[in-house]
């Protein structure tokens, strides 16, 4: 559509020439035939298809041109749909939203209108109810008044406008929006600060707040188109260049994301809506002409597309036998490329020619893909054959691996079975040993080995037995005398002296003897038995060390034993898997010599269309 300022720009007739060189250069090489043939609104209708495309957030930039600021928000995006959500929950009545409202439905009334008398009716009943609105937090309303000042045909106050868009943005970044969105709010406002120093004639100042524009968003592609412009406009065309190698480059990496991900609908939206094609908007970009044809001829090695010969490519593969070997992803790139290759055959269109290497080596990723198949196919082929052999050579590997598991846990068991058994020996044996031990420290305290305690008994005895014999003694002498002594008391006492006296003192002495003898003995038997429990603790300590080594036998014979069968296990399972091995080897070699064959033939048949 003709642009709001546009419609009442004078045409400088003194450079007439010089844009219809600017005009063809868009005509020959993006298909640009004319400034009011762009229907920005269904741009801009399209544009909200982006945010549903799973694509980087920075392919996702609608371009706003300086002609027609105010259509950006005739259309939900998702910028001004947050806005209005912000609104609804943070204005203080809801008469604040109504104003709003209202604000929003002239303004929205005035961009899209064509007619002057009705521009100029909405654009009054928007800026009178701005002006009637008392909430100083409405930040939109300033957004709203400068772009109707900015658009406004006639004379034009600068400052009035710069105060709006500055408001604006202040009182957005001090408000509760979120982060992000402050940030494209004020690149937004960045740029419209930039429009009005540009209407102003001042590109040196606009061009100071585009680039603070691409501070806030680096790859901001408007922002690079507007400091490209500037750049023009003060002379600086190596600066303009790099921004128009940046915007151009932008539009085929949009485009070869779009073929990658072989989305016709996103593809074709980029095709129309390319961004350096608004150069040719632009006339004040007939200064560097010269320089956009050197850009465009930078992408353009050749003027015809490859289209037609991938076309026919495409046919002549779909000939050949390649069913079973198309995936979803070769099928959905063969549908894309025979869809674009119908569409744009015939185009010259830059963005067409330009990508014919990406359109090639998109054809040579599907033979690629088909050969990639094929191969995927023969060793699934290949791998299901050879199971078998896998099969068996897992089963011995993990027997072989179990063995060595068991031997290694058989030798820490055997281990601990063997300290456990010497441990119990140690303690059987050490038991009774001290047991021994402690009765030969007991045997100097037991009365049956006590020498002193054996002689002072004895000797009690004696001397009992000895006064016995003594009277029995005394009583025989008196019984000899009793025929020469009349009184019997007096024989008693003569037989006491005579006799009793006597053998009671050989009594006493031979019982004396035989206490001694038997003091002696007990020494002897108490030495003895401290011989005998020593004797008994040396036979102890010998059947401990027996026991203890007969142990350590029994665990090295076991463990002998044991191994070597585990041994003889695993050279059997070692066996298994060498001869495996070497049998599914041999069959692999085999059917891949095969599968080599059937690759070389399928390669050689597509060999022809990759020329």
């Amino acid at each position: 559509m003709i642009s709001i300022i546009d419609q009442y720009k004078p045409v400088d007739l003194e450079n007439e020439v010089d844009y219809s060189r600017l005009i063809k250069l868009g005509k020959d090489f993006f298909d640009v035939y004319s400034r009011s043939e762009f229907d920005y609104f269904a741009y801009l209708k399209d544009s909200t298809k982006l945010s549903t495309f799973e694509i980087p957030e920075e392919f996702k930039e609608i371009f706003i041109p300086r002609a027609n600021p105010a259509a950006f928000w005739t259309h939900d995006s998702w910028l001004l749909l947050q806005i209005e959500d912000y609104m609804k929950a943070n204005f203080l009545r809801a008469k604040n939203v109504e104003v709003y409202k209202a604000i929003k439905e002239n303004f929205t009334k005035w961009a899209t209108t064509k007619l002057k008398n009705e521009k100029e009716y909405y654009a009054n009943n928007a800026i009178n109810l701005i002006e009637r609105d008392v909430y100083k937090q409405n930040f939109f309303k300033y957004i709203i008044n400068g772009i109707i000042l900015l658009s406004k045909p006639g004379n034009f106050n600068v400052n009035k406008v710069l105060l709006c868009f500055e408001t604006a943005r202040d009182l957005s970044q001090s408000s509760r929006l979120s982060d992000n969105i402050k940030t494209e709010l004020s690149y937004i406002l960045t740029l419209y600060i930039g429009f009005a120093h540009l209407r102003d004639n001042a590109p040196e100042t606009a061009g100071t707040f585009f680039k603070q524009a691409l501070e806030l968003k680096k790859l901001g592609v408007t922002a690079k188109l507007y400091a490209s412009l500037t750049e023009v406009l003060t002379g600086n065309t190596n600066n303009a260049e790099y921004y128009l190698n940046e915007i151009i480059a932008y539009d085929f990496n949009r485009l070869s994301l779009a073929l990658k991900i072989n989305n016709l609908g996103m593809f074709n939206f980029f095709m129309k809506t390319g961004f350096f094609q608004n150069v040719f908007s632009e006339m004040d970009f007939y200064q560097v002409s010269d320089l956009i044809e050197k850009i465009v001829h930078q992408h353009c090695f050749t003027n015809r597309s490859s289209l037609e010969n991938i076309r026919k490519k495409i046919e002549e593969l779909k000939k050949k036998n390649i069913k079973e070997f198309l995936t979803v992803d070769n099928s959905n790139s063969i549908v894309m490329l025979e869809k674009i290759s119908q569409l744009y055959s015939d185009s010259k269109n830059i963005f067409v020619v330009g990508m014919n290497t990406e359109f090639e080596n998109k054809f040579n990723e599907i033979i690629d893909g088909l050969i990639s198949q094929l191969k995927e196919n023969l060793n699934n082929e290949i791998n299901e054959k050879l199971s078998n052999y896998e099969k068996l050579l897992t089963e011995n590997q993990n027997a072989e691996k179990h063995t060595l598991n068991e031997i290694e846990n058989f030798k820490i068991k055997l281990r601990e079975n063997l300290a456990k058994t010497i441990e119990n020996i140690e303690e059987n044996f050490n038991t009774q040993i001290k047991l021994i031990e402690e009765r030969i420290e007991n045997i100097p305290f037991m009365e049956k080995y006590n020498p002193q305690r054996s002689f002072s008994v004895n000797m009690s005895n004696n001397f009992i037995i000895a006064f016995i014999v003594m009277i029995i003694g005394a009583f025989a002498g008196h019984s000899v005398s009793s025929f020469e002594e009349s009184s019997v008391l007096g024989g008693f006492f003569s037989g006491l002296i005579s006799t009793g006296i006597k053998w009671g003192l050989i009594s006493f002495f031979v019982g004396t003897l035989i206490s001694l003898i038997i003091s002696a003995m007990v020494l002897i038997e108490k030495a003895d038995q401290k011989q005998k429990l020593l004797r008994k603790i040396n036979y102890y300590k010998k059947q401990k060390a027996d026991s203890l080594n007969d142990a350590r036998i029994y665990s090295e014979h076991k463990e002998k034993v044991t191994l070597e069968n585990y041994n003889n296990n695993l050279v059997q399972y070692r066996k298994n898997i060498k001869d495996i091995t070497e049998q599914r080897d041999y069959e692999k070699e085999k059917l891949s010599a095969e599968a080599s064959e059937k690759i070389k033939v399928f390669e050689d048949l597509l060999a022809p269309l990759l020329d």
